[in-house]
């Protein structure tokens, strides 16, 4: 009777076992799964993320390309690049000087400014007619 215990618990214990590693292999797919579950939301967060940002360049090169097409476009580009006026307008061009610097003023030296000789040197020089 003894050993008929001990057969029916050890085949108990080998069905809870392999139960848990069943149940623990599933875990492991289904945390897998949410992971890269994860992941792919994020994928599809960032490409619509940029989605929305090539849509909004589009528009804002839509809008370029109308006001190119307007009158006033074309009108400053003839003014700016090529010098048109209109009909009866007057232009004065004034040079653009960008590379002018201002002009720095020269420091004047004075007598009172110049080295300090000692006295007697310059006595000396004078004297001996240097």
């Amino acid at each position: 009777m003894n050993s008929k215990n001990a057969k029916f618990d050890w085949r108990f214990f080998l069905q809870r076992l392999f139960t848990l590693i069943i149940l623990g292999y599933f875990i492991f797919l289904a945390s897998r799964a949410i992971i890269q579950n994860q992941k792919i939301k994020k994928e599809i967060e960032e490409i619509n993320k940029q989605i929305r940002e090539q849509e909004q360049k589009n528009n804002e090169l839509q809008k370029f390309i109308e006001y190119q097409k307007t009158d006033n476009f074309k009108e400053k580009q003839l003014r700016e690049k090529l010098g048109f006026k209109k009909e009866g307008e007057i232009v004065i061009a004034v040079p653009e000087n960008k590379d002018r610097k201002t002009p720095t003023p020269i420091p004047t030296i004075s007598a009172s400014t110049s080295l300090k000789i000692p006295n007697y040197v310059l006595w000396w020089k004078y004297l001996s007619g240097k």
